[in-house]
């Protein structure tokens, strides 16, 4: 119903998956990536999301991000998510810089989403600087507005935002 409202009032929506608080808690593995690609295909379902359009996938690796040893686990769990999603949606990864550049150069989605907590993580200033991103959040956070806590992104051209009838 909240999709749909925003909707009806010209705001275009995107949707991001996040089920785990820090990276202790998310399981980097091809059968987690699938299992979450299965549960947000549901909920997009659920909203009538339009096929073609962004799921983003949280992997922000607080509190101190991921590094290069990290990478071939979330290869796994993105391969996971790649396999299920197919080309139902376009897939986003919200992640510190390094996870951003790798998901993009591996072909393992179309957007990156570069989170403003993530500045002092491995390769954010340079993909931050080198405009690769769909969406950059900024600093500061949790603004409060209208009873509401908001944080401001920038969008750097289409990010796989869309409307529902």
């Amino acid at each position: 119903m909240e999709a749909q409202e925003l909707s009806h009032a010209g705001i275009k929506i995107f949707t991001v998956f996040e089920d785990y608080g820090n990276a202790a808690e998310l399981t980097l593995t091809v059968d987690q990536g699938k299992e979450d690609a299965m549960s947000a295909i549901n909920q997009a379902h659920a909203i009538g999301q339009p096929e073609g359009s962004a799921i983003y996938f949280a992997v922000e690796g607080l509190p101190s991000g991921y590094n290069a040893p990290d990478l071939p686990h979330i290869r796994d769990y993105f391969s996971g998510i790649k396999q299920v999603i197919g080309g139902k949606y376009a897939i986003g990864v919200y992640g510190d810089g390094l996870v951003c550049k790798t998901m993009l150069d591996d072909n393992f989605c179309k957007y990156a989403w570069l989170p403003a907590a993530s500045t002092s993580f491995a390769g954010t200033k340079d993909f931050l600087a080198k405009w690769r991103w769909s969406l950059a959040q900024l600093g500061p956070l949790d603004i409060q507005a209208n009873g509401l806590s908001i944080d401001i992104n920038a969008a750097n051209g289409d990010f796989g935002a869309f409307a529902v009838p």
